[in-house]
């Protein structure tokens, strides 16, 4: 079923290391927001058209958290 009236949106799953643990990276959202605001989220947002899902994903992981990954450490995507 399709959506017109919804835009496509990419999050990233990222798990760190820190001390040797895993730790999933979530972010809080800024209570200045207009839609969810102070709400915790995976880091993501809407998808430029001529982005694909791995890059917007990629795209928001870097512009939200500073996390510079590349396409070759993506492990899998979910539709």
């Amino acid at each position: 079923m399709t959506r017109p009236d919804l835009r496509a949106a990419s999050v990233a799953v990222c798990v760190l290391l820190r001390q040797d643990v895993p730790c999933l990276l979530i972010t809080k959202r800024a209570v200045s927001l207009r839609n969810h605001s102070g709400q915790w989220a995976l880091p993501g947002g809407r998808r430029e058209p001529s982005e694909s899902a791995v890059d917007a994903a990629l795209r928001e992981l870097r512009e939200e958290t500073g996390v510079a990954a590349e396409a070759g450490d993506v492990l899998g995507t979910l539709r």
